[in-house]
C-alpha cells in the first residue's frame, strides 16, 4: 500500500518507477507523494511512506486485522512467514488500525474469538472447534464434529466443501426457487446494501416496474423478464435514465447470493427485479425498516420461477409511460399525458385505472434522480427523501394526499393560472416547490378530473380515494404489484418452501452476530467478512456507475438544458 503517480507503468513518464496507472476521474489526487501519504495513509510515517513511492517497501511491523481471513496479522514482509502478511490490502475504505501486539489487536478488533485462539491463528495455526491444527505440510486433516466446526459441511468426522457434499446439498443442478432459509441470506444481502445507501430503495422500486412495464399484451412482448438487469443496452434508453448504479448493485446481490456457499439455488434476474420492489415497498411500509413480521411476509408471499428472456429488445421500453409530452399550454398538457397513461398502462400493460393510479403512488418514495441535473433531483413528497427517517423514506399515501390536499385548485383549467401554491417554479414538463419537491406532468394529471373520458379515464377518482384512506392505498398497491410481477410470464410461479436443508449452523465464533444485529433486520446468516464483501461490491458498483452516468449525462446536456429552462408566462408555454 503506497502512493503512486497518475501515469502508466513503463511509460516515458515512469522515470522513477512510481507510476501506478492512469487515475480514475473520481480518484483523489495530490501534488506530492508527501501530501498523499499525510492524508491518505496517515497511519504511516509520512517521510518513509513518501520514500517508498519510488520503489522499495515500507513496513510498520505493527499488527492489523486482515478482514479477508479474520486474523490479526503483522505489517512485515511475507518472506518472514507468519504472522507477517505484508502491507494492509485495500479494503474499500475500511480504516486500518495498527496495534503493537497480536494480543492487543485480537482483544480490540476480534473480541468474539478467544485471545489464545486468535493469537494462534496470527501465528499460522488453524483453530477447529476445540482443536488447533497447524497449517502447511504435515498440518494434518481438519476434523470436526458438526457443520459449525468448519467452513463447509461435516461428513464422517471430516470437513468437506459443500460442492463435494452432494448428498446434503445437491448444487450440481441448482433449483430456481429458494427455500426460506436461503431467502434469509438474500434478504440480509439486500438489507446490507439499502442500509448503506437509502437511494437504492427508490431506485429498486422503480426498476421493478421498468422491467415488467415493458409488457404489451396486444403483441405480446416484454414483461417481467429480467432484461433491465441482463441487457446493458436497456440502461441506455431514455426511459431508464439513472438506473446504472441501482442495477449494478442489484447484480452484485445476485452474484453474491447465487454463489453463496449455503445456497443451492440460481435465481433469475426476472425474479430478482420483482423481489426487489416487493422488498423495498414492504420494508418502507408502516415504520420504515425490516422487522420479523416483514421478513416473514417477504419469505412466504413472493412467488418465484420467472424465466429470463434471452432475446431482449430495447424497443420494448416504448411501452413504459413517459413524462415529457412536449410541453405546451394547459389544459392540453393534462389531456396529452393522461392519454399516455391510458395507452401504456391501461391498454398495453393491462392495468385497471385504479391499479395504475396505485402503482404510480410508488412515487411516494425516492426522488427524480438526475433527469433534470443533480441540483434539481428532488423527491415528490417530504417523506420520500432518502433520509426521511434513519431507515429511509416512508411508503404510504403521502403522494396522493399531496395531489389532492396540497394543490388547492380542483380542475386542470384552473391549474393553468393558479399553480402557486404549491409550485413556485415552472418548467416545460414539470414543477418545483420552494422546498425542493418535484412533480411531473404525469403526476399532476392524477390530481384533476378527466377533461375527456373518451381520451383517458378519470384517475382523479382513485387519487382522491387513496388520499383519504392509507389502508386502501396500501392494499390496492400490493394487489396491483402482484399482478405486475406476472406481466408477460407464461409459466407457473411457486412460493418458497419452508424446508431448509442447506442451512448452516452458527458456531461460537459467529453466534455474536445475533447480539450485534437486531432480530428481524438480519437473520444472522452473513458473516462479517461477507458483509464487508458486499460493501466492497457496492462501492465498486458506485464507482463504475459514476463513470457511465457521467458519460450519459454529457450526451443529455441539451435535453437537460431544455427541461430546466423556466417557463415565463402563466399559461406554461415553452419559452
Amino acid at each position: 500500500m503506497k502512493c503512486v503517480r497518475d501515469c502508466a507503468p513503463g511509460s516515458p513518464q515512469d522515470t522513477a518507477g512510481d507510476c501506478g496507472g492512469v487515475a480514475n476521474p473520481w480518484d483523489t489526487k495530490f501534488t506530492t507523494a508527501l501530501a498523499c501519504c499525510s492524508w491518505a495513509l496517515s497511519w504511516l510515517d509520512p517521510n518513509e511512506c513518501a520514500a517508498s513511492t519510488q520503489g522499495g517497501s515500507f513496513f510498520t511491523n505493527k499488527f492489523y486485522v486482515d478482514w479477508n481471513t479474520q486474523r490479526c496479522v503483522q505489517d512485515c514482509s511475507t518472506i518472514n512467514g507468519a504472522p507477517c502478511n505484508g502491507n494492509p490490502p485495500d479494503q474499500s475504505g475500511i480504516p486500518v488500525h495498527f496495534f503493537d501486539s497480536a494480543q492487543a489487536c485480537c482483544q480490540t478488533k476480534l473480541s468474539w474469538v478467544s485471545t489464545s485462539d486468535c493469537i494462534a491463528q496470527s501465528n499460522g495455526a488453524t483453530v477447529i472447534g476445540s482443536n488447533t491444527v497447524t497449517t502447511g505440510t504435515g498440518g494434518g486433516t481438519l476434523t470436526c464434529a458438526v457443520d459449525s466446526d468448519c467452513n463447509h459441511m461435516c461428513t464422517s468426522g471430516f470437513c468437506v466443501p459443500v460442492t463435494q457434499q452432494q448428498t446434503t446439498c445437491a448444487c450440481t443442478s441448482p433449483k430456481t426457487v429458494p427455500n426460506q432459509c436461503e431467502m434469509d441470506i438474500l434478504i440480509d444481502a439486500m438489507e446490507v446494501l439499502v442500509s448503506h445507501d437509502h437511494a437504492l430503495i427508490g431506485q429498486w422500486t422503480r426498476a421493478g416496474f421498468h422491467d415488467a412495464g415493458t409488457f404489451n399484451q396486444n403483441v405480446p412482448e416484454g414483461g417481467a423478464n429480467g432484461c433491465l438487469l441482463n441487457d446493458p443496452l436497456m440502461l441506455t434508453m431514455p426511459e431508464n435514465n439513472h438506473f446504472v448504479q441501482a442495477i449494478f448493485a442489484l447484480q452484485a446481490v445476485k452474484d453474491f447470493f447465487n454463489n453463496h456457499r449455503n445456497v443451492c439455488v440460481s435465481i433469475s434476474s426476472a425474479d430478482l427485479l420483482q423481489f426487489a420492489i416487493f422488498f423495498t415497498t414492504t420494508r418502507q411500509t408502516g415504520i420504515p425498516g425490516l422487522d420479523a413480521t416483514k421478513r416473514s411476509l417477504l419469505k412466504i408471499e413472493f412467488e418465484w420461477g420467472r424465466p429470463d428472456e434471452p432475446n431482449c429488445d430495447t424497443d420494448w421500453t416504448m411501452n413504459l409511460p413517459g413524462f415529457d409530452m412536449g410541453g405546451g399550454q394547459y389544459p392540453g398538457r393534462c389531456t396529452l399525458v393522461g392519454a399516455e397513461i391510458q395507452e401504456k398502462m391501461i391498454r398495453r400493460n393491462g392495468f385497471t385505472p385504479e391499479e395504475a393510479t396505485a402503482l404510480i403512488g410508488a412515487h411516494t418514495i425516492g426522488s427524480i434522480r438526475g433527469t433534470f441535473g443533480s441540483s434539481l433531483a428532488g423527491p415528490w413528497v417530504p417523506n420520500g427523501h432518502d433520509s426521511a427517517t434513519l431507515k429511509g423514506p416512508i411508503f404510504d399515501n403521502a403522494y396522493h394526499d399531496f395531489l389532492i390536499n396540497t394543490i388547492p385548485v380542483n380542475a386542470c383549467n384552473d391549474f393553468a393560472t393558479s399553480f402557486n401554491p404549491p409550485f413556485n417554479r415552472q418548467f416545460p414538463t414539470w414543477y418545483r416547490t420552494s422546498n425542493g419537491l418535484d412533480h411531473l406532468d404525469s403526476d399532476i394529471v392524477l390530481a384533476f378530473p378527466s377533461l375527456d373520458t373518451n381520451i383517458h379515464d378519470n384517475f382523479h377518482v382513485f387519487t382522491r380515494a387513496f388520499a383519504a384512506d392509507n389502508n386502501l392505498f396500501i392494499t390496492t398497491f400490493f394487489q396491483a404489484l402482484h399482478k405486475m410481477g406476472k406481466l408477460g410470464v407464461n409459466v407457473a410461479l411457486t412460493k418458497s418452501p419452508s424446508s431448509c436443508t442447506c442451512r448452516r449452523r452458527l458456531d461460537s465464533a459467529t453466534a455474536h452476530r445475533r447480539n450485534l444485529l437486531e432480530d428481524g433486520e438480519y437473520s444472522g446468516q452473513l458473516s462479517v467478512i461477507e458483509i464487508l464483501e458486499l460493501g466492497y461490491e457496492q462501492g465498486d458498483a458506485a464507482a463504475r456507475a459514476f463513470k457511465i452516468e457521467t458519460e450519459l449525462q454529457f450526451t443529455r446536456l441539451a435535453n437537460i438544458t431544455a427541461l430546466t429552462t423556466p417557463v415565463r408566462n402563466s399559461n406554461f408555454t415553452k419559452p
